[in-house]
Formats: C-alpha cells, structure tokens, sequence
C-alpha cells in the first residue's frame, strides 16, 4: 500500500495527487491532507519532516520526502495523457526532478499566497492546521499581499512620479511592516484566524483599530489613482464578513433579501475604486486637462482689494459646503444672470463667515481646525491672511481677475472681469433686487448709492 500525504489546500498539489495512476505493483493508494485530523498525519509531523518544502510518500515502509518523493512517485506512475507523460519524463531521472521539484516548490508558495492560504503548521500539539480557513482569514492574507504589492509599485515608478523624502521613507516603511506581516501570516496558521476572532467580536477597540489601519493603509500613497484601490482592499476582509452575515439575515423572517444587502452594499459604496464615489481619497482620479503648451498658464478667480488698494484672492473655500470651483458660479448665474449681483453675494458670504475667520479658520474648519476634512477642491488654508487687512469693512471692491504666468511661473499680465464697488455702511444681504443702486456703465460695475 502507499500512502501520499500532501497539501490539501493547495489546488496545484490536491490536482496533482488525483492525477496520479500508480502502476498494480504500487497496490493500493490512500491519499491524506496534511491539513487533516489524522494519526498518520500527526506521525508524519513529528517525524521533522519539512511539510512546507514537498510533500511525502510512504511505501513498503519507507518514507520519501520532496523530490524524491516526486521522483518515486513519477517512476510508478502511468502516462495516460500528456501532461502525466511529461512528469512521469521529469521524474524518472533523479537530478532532473531534483531540478525541476524546487521550481515546484515555490509555485506552489505562489499559489497558496494567491489563495490567502497559510503553509502548514509542522507543530502537530496545535491543531489549528487541522481547521479549515474561512474566507474572512484568507482575506486578512491576501489583502495583506496585494496591499505589499501596491507599495512595491509604486516604490517602483517613484521616477516617473517624483515624491519627497518623507513620503518615500513612509512608503518605504510601510512596504517593510506589511512583507513581515504577511510572511508572519503565511507561516503561523493561527494568527489570521485569531485576527478574525477580534474583528467579529464587534468589540470597539477592535474595530476602531481596523478603522486606523484602514486610514493609515489609504493615506500612505500620494497618488490618488493607487489610493482608491488601497481602501477597496483594506475593507476586503470586512467585506466578506458583512457579505456572509448578510446570507445568514436574509434568511430570518422579517428580513428578507434585500435590507440583509444593506450594510454590506455601505461598505462596498465607500469603497469600490472604479466608479468615482464617495468619499474620493483626495480627489476624483481619471479627469484629463489638455493643455497647449505655448500658451501663457491662466489662474482664475477672483479678488478683494481693500481701502489701501491691497488684493487678495477670494477662497474657494467660502463657499462650504459647494467648493467646487466655477460650479457655484454656473448654478447661481442660471437663477440670475446678473454677475454683479453675483460678486454681491460672495461679500456678503464672506462676511457671515468672518466671525470663524478671525480665528484663523476656514468656514469647514469652525469645530476641527486643521483636523477638518479637506474641501472639495484644493484650496489653500489661509485664514490668518485675511484678519484685519481684509476685514468686511475695509473691503472696496470684489473683482473678478485672470492673472497669465509663464511656464516657468513667472507672471506675465492680468485681466479683470466685472466688479463691484462696495460703498461701506450700506445695509448688506442679497435678496435678489438692490434697491436704488445704479448701473455705472464706464466701470461696468453695480454702485450701491451711500445711505
């Protein structure tokens, strides 16, 4: 009789040892997991033979380990198709299989990695090599490796994308802890498992630290293109988690298909890298600008100018919650078309919120500070250059300016669009109509007449 112990969870070594077709003379043929609950099997690991590096044949009382284990097997073996004629060509030569087995070897690593399986535990007192791994601990494996993966990319192409000295030793760092925590996961069975057994717990120190891993896994690349990506494979395993409660719900009277789908479909929402939603990981990835490189560089927007002839240009960012720039400015000249009346109500928004910039806040930082989530779009985080020079009553004017640089970013000329005189102790508040103002057609400008 022969008995061949391999890795069950394998698909590489479960396919191979069912290929097999021993000659009559081999008799009988047991085949037996290593991963399995058995006498021979716990014989086997305490022999000190090294499971994770080839697989065993006992025959007529003899053990075979590794390549020739292969190489025993192979010269039993009956060519039936092809592929059993190549392995038994291999195996039949003692230094060729020697050759080729380790090859073998470290396919099969590949294989159990892409699996999000472990190696086998050789401790045959822990019997967690005999428990099948669940999805969720598979998962916390392979979302583990692909997210080393991601980091060693962009590592890679760190030529084609310059970062700073921080951001690459951060990166850097991340690629070290994460390719030691994924060898520690692939060798010790039981810490994957054990990683689960916290998480379904539901306790708040466990999730809340899952949360920070999630955030310091997103946060770690400066490409938004491999950030999305991040957060989809850092939320895998939760996935999976919600995915097999969600089966369990829908089968509970009152509850059904579709709620049970619910929180799984949050998840997956917030997460999904390929259909630009939200929350966006710092940006929308995907928009092209085609720019003509002859030209001059055109920066938009527009600008206060105080009592002392001082400019400064006009936040985006006080226009929380719509920061996106020019979208404000289309949705509010669709309702009315007139631009002054629209340069009229950015003063007027500004100095609602000047109560927060005093403090030297932006308006979406009023309770957070610099600990805010960032606006839609990039603006910069200057509220302490308005304080004072730039306060609502030492405002005169609001402009709208084109200002051209070279590519170089020198600045070339500037151009200005409509503006708006404000005449200081005038009652404020855009309600659609401006009571007595007049039209100055040499200024093009709206002129609020003094009280």
């Amino acid at each position: 009789m022969i008995k061949i112990y391999y890795d069950g969870d394998c698909i590489f070594c479960s396919n191979f040892a069912k290929l097999v077709r021993l000659r009559e003379i081999a008799g009988p043929v047991e085949l037996k997991s290593l991963r399995e609950n058995d006498p021979d099997v716990s014989r086997i690991l305490e022999s000190g033979l090294n499971v994770n590096t080839g697989f065993v044949v006992e025959h007529d009382g003899r053990i075979y380990h590794g390549d020739k284990a292969f190489h025993h097997l192979n010269a039993l073996m009956v060519p039936e198709n092809a592929l059993s004629r190549v392995l038994s060509w291999i195996g039949s030569s003692r230094r060729v299989a020697a050759i080729v087995y380790p090859v073998m070897v470290v396919g099969r690593f590949v294989v159990l990695a892409l699996q999000g399986r472990a190696m086998i535990s050789t401790v045959p007192a822990r019997p967690v090599t005999m428990a099948r791994d669940s999805a969720v601990s598979r998962m916390i494996r392979l979302a583990t490796l692909i997210f080393l993966v991601m980091l060693l990319v962009r590592l890679a192409i760190s030529g084609d994308f310059p970062m700073s000295g921080i951001r690459l030793l951060t990166l850097a760092g991340a690629a070290i802890a994460s390719g030691l925590l994924w060898w520690r996961l692939l060798v010790d069975v039981s810490l994957a498992p054990s990683l689960e057994a916290r998480l379904r717990s539901g306790q708040g120190r466990y999730l809340l630290g899952y949360v920070g891993i999630w955030l310091l896994a997103v946060n770690a690349f400066d490409l938004v293109v491999m950030r999305r990506p991040v957060g989809l494979i850092a939320a895998l395993p939760l996935l999976v988690m919600l995915f097999e409660m969600s089966r369990r719900w829908r089968k509970r009277p009152g509850v059904g298909r579709l709620p049970s789908l619910v929180p799984f479909a949050l998840l997956l929402f917030v997460t999904f890298p390929g259909l630009y939603l939200a929350p966006f990981y710092g940006g929308i990835a995907g928009w092209t600008y085609y720019s003509d490189l002859t030209r001059p560089v055109p920066v938009y927007g527009h600008k206060f100018v105080n009592d002392v002839g001082e400019e400064i240009w006009f936040n985006h960012a006080f226009f929380q919650p719509i920061t996106l720039a020019f979208r404000f400015d289309r949705v509010f000249l669709a309702r009315d078309p007139n631009y002054d009346h629209f340069l009229k109500f950015m003063y007027d928004t500004y100095s609602r919120n000047y109560n927060v910039v005093v403090k030297g806040r932006l308006p979406h930082q009023w309770a957070l500070g610099r600990f805010a989530y960032p606006t839609h779009s990039i603006a910069a985080n200057n509220a302490s250059d308005y304080i004072g020079k730039f306060s609502p009553e030492r405002i005169v004017e609001v402009k709208q300016v084109t200002e051209y640089y070279s590519r170089s970013g020198e600045f070339l000329y500037s151009e200005t669009g409509p503006s708006y005189k404000i005449q200081q102790g005038a009652v404020h508040g855009y309600d659609g109509t401006m009571p007595g103002a007049s039209f100055d057609i040499a200024n093009a400008a709206l002129v609020a007449p003094l009280p």
